[in-house]
């Protein structure tokens, strides 16, 4: 299972209703350096019926994030479902549906499966 050698923080600027996903969208700063960061608003408005297909309130049925849905949540969520069902056991980095378990880091077999599925599905980040 990944981990990381970084150290310092990881910032993420997002909407009070957004999930942050510090690993995808943050920006690091590491310890020892002065860093900056510059910041723009940018505002989206989806158009529903009849404009588009876009809908104000959209949550899978089995969405494994209690808060609002996002793109790269969809992504994750997908990828731990996969997972579920090729392991038996959770990704410990997502959250879990209920009634499911994580596998353990120390378990080959399941560690194998959790690093297979990762490597054979090129990550579980959108890009």
């Amino acid at each position: 299972m990944p981990t990381t050698e970084a150290a310092g923080v990881r910032l993420v600027v997002h909407e009070q209703d957004d999930e942050p996903f510090p690993d995808t969208f943050g920006y690091s700063a590491p310890t020892g350096f002065v860093s900056s960061f510059g910041l723009k608003t940018k505002v989206l408005h989806r158009l529903g019926w009849p404009y588009g297909k876009c809908v104000e309130a959209f949550r899978p049925v089995d969405y494994i994030y209690e808060e609002h849905y996002s793109p790269e949540g969809c992504f994750r969520n997908c990828f731990q479902h996969i997972v579920l069902r090729e392991c038996g056991c959770g990704d410990p980095r997502f959250p879990l549906p209920p009634g499911r378990r994580a596998c353990d880091a120390v378990d080959p077999v399941e560690r194998r499966c959790l690093t297979n599925i990762t490597l054979a599905l090129g990550g579980f980040h959108h890009s």
